[in-house]
């Protein structure tokens, strides 16, 4: 038996995505809940497991400095059964994907949220990260009312140019990730007001089609006023309008979009 096998008790799932499975496990040395992510079909690919794991461990390193209280930082990464995993504390609380299901919420709860989400997306850029992958399902709502982001497997250092072909949401994607364009922290907080725009409304402001989605990005097509879903949302209406500027400059900061959200 492993180390990993011999320190992890693996219980439920907690979710499945394009990359692996998470399962809800106890540390047997720690005792503590943890998120244990182990990669898909990594056994027969040796090469493709060795990268993964390079992969983790360079993720655990990257998240050293970031804060746990609002960030879903990494622990460690090894092999369990022959299959790459990373570890990470287990949060209990809602996704916001399913707040999205049921929105528009209350404008008040939706500015308490996405003004949280600021607060670790400050966390995230004051590192000099960006987390490129910023939606719904990675964002999950506490019962305090505070909101601890997830998964940094696409996070890269600010500054390096969008990837040739889109690895994240088309749905929460900034315009200028389209464009091969240097990345700073203002993606994520034009993907930040998207979500605000979600939870107010209950509608993408671009659209559900990824097509329909990169094509009003591309052609700089501003979309209606929060209000004009949502009444109750007037106020914010300025402040959404600023998160998705088509120009990365024109959006406020993660410090600023918390300070006038809340």
């Amino acid at each position: 038996m492993s180390d990993a096998e011999a320190r992890y008790e693996l219980r439920n799932v907690l979710g499945r995505g394009a990359r692996g499975v998470v399962y809800e496990a106890i540390d047997r040395y720690s005792g503590w809940r943890i998120a244990l992510k182990l990669a898909h079909g990594e056994r027969a690919a040796p090469t493709r497991r060795e990268a993964t794991l390079a992969r983790f461990l360079a993720e655990v390193e990257m998240a050293r400095p970031l804060p746990d209280h609002c960030i879903a930082r990494p622990l460690e990464a090894g092999l369990l059964r022959g299959i790459p995993y990373l570890a990470m504390r287990c949060v209990d609380g809602v996704r916001l994907d399913k707040l999205v299901d049921q929105a528009p919420i209350e404008t008040p709860r939706a500015a308490a949220l996405t003004a949280s989400l600021c607060d670790a997306l400050g966390a995230l850029h004051a590192a000099g990260l960006v987390h490129r992958d910023v939606k719904p399902g990675n964002v999950l709502a506490k019962i305090d009312g505070t909101v601890v982001l997830l998964d940094l497997g696409l996070a890269t250092a600010a500054g390096l140019p969008a990837p040739p072909q889109l690895l994240n949401t088309p749905a929460y994607i900034a315009p200028e990730a389209l464009d091969g364009a240097l990345l700073n922290g203002s993606a994520d907080i034009f993907a930040a007001g998207l979500i605000f725009y979600a939870l107010l409304t209950g509608r993408r402001p671009f659209g559900d089609e990824p097509q329909t989605i990169t094509d009003a990005l591309r052609r700089r097509l501003a979309p209606r006023a929060p209000s004009s879903v949502t009444p109750a949302a007037a106020k914010y209406d300025a402040i959404v309008a600023r998160a998705l500027s088509f120009d990365p400059a024109g959006r406020p900061t993660a410090e600023e979009l918390a300070v006038a959200l809340k």
